[in-house]
């Protein structure tokens, strides 16, 4: 209740043009890094700035209390557009699918870490988006339902399945999946934020 007292007084005191500076302020960081995640730091900072310029000239359409998962949706179609224009998607999974485990005896947790990121580059596309925006920027279903353009309980069972299909993959040698430790967790762990999936 509280902010949406906030955003109603920004309505009617504010100018959209501090309305607008007042939202990038508060949501570039997560959307950079957003970004950054899916392509890394060349291009992220790029995308972000087309990102807010639709996000000004569609100021109408940004929903109060849900700008970040609208915010991420933009960010979602950009990178859709910029991986149908370079036909690069595929290339990049493979090289993560091929990294090799340079030492027979590293870690366990570094291993495990190779094999979410084998098991993430064996999965389809919708597989891996839907995953990572739940480990990564923690969007509960209704919020996936909105970056995703489907309902949340369309996100709910299509994140269910994504789950179980990462599960029935996910193996570290001769063991069982996920030795207890929440999906959510593992991928967070696993995954480095600063490379490209």
């Amino acid at each position: 209740m509280h902010r949406r007292h906030e955003w109603d007084v920004m309505q009617t005191e504010e100018t959209p043009q501090g309305a607008f500076c007042r939202l990038y302020a508060e949501t570039w960081p997560d959307v950079v890094r957003y970004l950054r995640r899916r392509c890394g730091d060349d291009a992220a900072e790029d995308l972000a700035n087309e990102v807010y310029l639709i996000a000004w000239r569609r100021w109408r359409d940004v929903p109060r209390l849900r700008e970040l998962p609208w915010l991420y949706g933009v960010a979602r179609n950009l990178l859709l557009e910029r991986s149908r224009r370079q036909r690069n998607d595929d290339v990049l999974l493979r090289g993560i699918a091929s990294k090799p485990v340079e030492h027979e005896d590293l870690a366990e947790g570094v291993v495990a870490a190779h094999t979410v990121r084998r098991t993430l580059a064996s999965l389809t596309q919708k597989d891996r988006e839907i995953l990572l925006l739940w480990a990564w920027e923690g969007l509960a279903a209704a919020d996936l339902g909105r970056v995703l353009g489907c309902s949340a309980a369309t996100a709910a069972v299509r994140l269910h399945r994504a789950r179980r299909r990462f599960l029935a993959r996910y193996s570290v040698g001769d063991h069982d999946s996920t030795s207890g430790v929440p999906v959510r967790t593992g991928l967070r762990k696993a995954v480095s934020t600063d490379e490209a999936i």
